[in-house]
């Protein structure tokens, strides 16, 4: 065979690798890519926490409930209010002895320390407060907490329910009605 049966064809230019700007391009779509995964991760640790915040004062509630169920007489209306007025805001009470028993005043300051304590140790700045009202026969009892854990020294809820003002508490409330 001769030259001439060898005919040369120009083939279209073939590309043999990527250029920088396509790299660069590809970088910034995977960057984006990982910072939105990042904000998911950072959005599932706060809702995690949120959770395990509000479950621990759900218990602390509870646990008061089952305090106030277990002294109130049920056939008498005379210690209904008992556990009215409690606020664990002013600090820790001292835990009465009773070791040989307590009595009335004694269980209910000896409950009282004992859940302020559980409200210190359990929730960041948790404090907690309880209130009767004779009308409805009904106790509601106000668990707080510095959610965002920036210092916040309010005293009551003002509808904030998550703890986004810089001032006030989140809370959980429970009501028991007697």
């Amino acid at each position: 065979m001769d030259a001439t049966h060898f005919k040369q064809t120009s083939l279209p230019h073939q590309q043999a690798g990527s250029t920088m700007m396509e790299t660069v391009v590809a970088l910034f779509v995977l960057a984006i890519g990982l910072l939105g995964t990042l904000a998911m991760q950072a959005n599932g640790v706060n809702s995690n926490q949120r959770a395990n915040l509000v479950t621990e004062a759900n218990l602390l509630a509870a646990d008061m409930v089952d305090r106030i169920l277990a002294f109130n007489d049920i056939d008498s209306s005379a210690d209904d209010d008992a556990y009215d007025g409690i606020d664990t805001s002013s600090g820790t009470a001292s835990l009465p002895d009773c070791s040989s028993g307590c009595t009335a005043t004694q269980q209910i300051a000896y409950d009282e320390a004992q859940w302020a304590e559980q409200l210190a140790t359990t929730l960041p700045g948790g404090v907690g407060k309880i209130t009767f009202d004779s009308t409805t026969n009904a106790y509601t009892i106000q668990v707080m907490w510095d959610h965002n854990r920036n210092g916040a020294t309010g005293t009551g809820c003002t509808g904030n329910d998550w703890g986004e003002s810089a001032t006030e508490l989140t809370c959980y409330t429970y009501e028991l009605r007697l």
